[in-house]
């Protein structure tokens, strides 16, 4: 009885050892699984760059304010979301010497966020103002940017123009929010000329409602090449919208 007493805690020993090299080794897996894909997404990153490089300094003064005359809509949730979006935006003004960007009385949640997630929140070089958008109107032409289908296009992007970006994640999908702001505030809006440059494939969500730092990125790519189908690249392919060889 004592021997096969011993036999079977052996027996038991040994299919416990094999699990748990099982699980270390599935772990194991799981683990260089993700450094490939992270490798993986870092070369992407590097050839996406090295295709479309922004580190020459613009050929003028780009001036971008966002407008935070929304933050009373959002959810801390999509607040969260906006710090993330304005995380991006600081990363390309980085690389794009020319980029102003100014942020209209942010509200308190935002920078609250902003100083917990974002390292250096405070030495970034972007213009705080606590003043709001209408207090800004007569200084310079203003071009309000939309999503909003009914819009006309926005074909050039001028150094003697500010362009607005409302400082809006919304998660319910309203696209015109942007549009009847603009319009409270008697501002010329415009829509990116996806539709003009871009190709409608067959498959898509085609919501054109960018991030905030994809809106900006595809303003500052413009004034770099001067080309919009090259600036739109950046639109998501999920959207619906392909590159075509030339404008409508």
């Amino acid at each position: 009885m004592a021997i096969i007493g011993l036999e079977d805690q052996q027996s038991s020993s040994r299919s416990h050892a094999n699990k748990t090299y099982c699980r270390q080794a599935r772990y194991m897996r799981i683990v260089e699984g993700r450094r490939l894909n992270r490798y993986k997404e870092r070369r992407r990153r590097r050839e996406n760059q090295a295709k479309n490089p922004i580190l020459k300094e613009l050929s003028f003064i780009l001036q971008v304010y966002i407008d935070f005359g929304f933050a009373h809509r959002m959810s801390d949730k999509e607040i969260s979301k906006l710090v993330r979006q304005m995380s991006r935006v600081w990363g390309l003004q980085k690389k794009s010497p020319g980029l102003q960007v100014t942020l209209l009385s942010p509200d308190e949640r935002f920078l609250y966020e902003g100083r917990l997630k974002m390292s250096g929140f405070d030495r970034f070089k972007w213009i705080i103002s606590d003043k709001g958008i209408d207090k800004f109107i007569t200084k310079c032409p203003m071009v309000y940017l939309s999503p909003d289908s009914q819009l006309d296009a926005l074909l050039d992007v001028r150094p003697d123009e500010i362009y607005v970006i409302g400082g809006l994640v919304d998660e319910t999908g309203v696209g015109s929010l942007s549009y009847y702001r603009a319009e409270e505030l008697g501002l010329d809006a415009r829509r990116l000329p996806i539709q003009e440059f871009l190709h409608r494939s067959d498959n898509g969500t085609f919501n054109v409602m960018l991030t905030i730092n994809q809106v900006v990125e595809i303003l500052v790519r413009y004034v770099y090449s001067k080309n919009w189908t090259d600036a739109l690249s950046v639109v998501p392919k999920r959207i619906g919208y392909e590159s075509i060889k030339s404008p409508i």
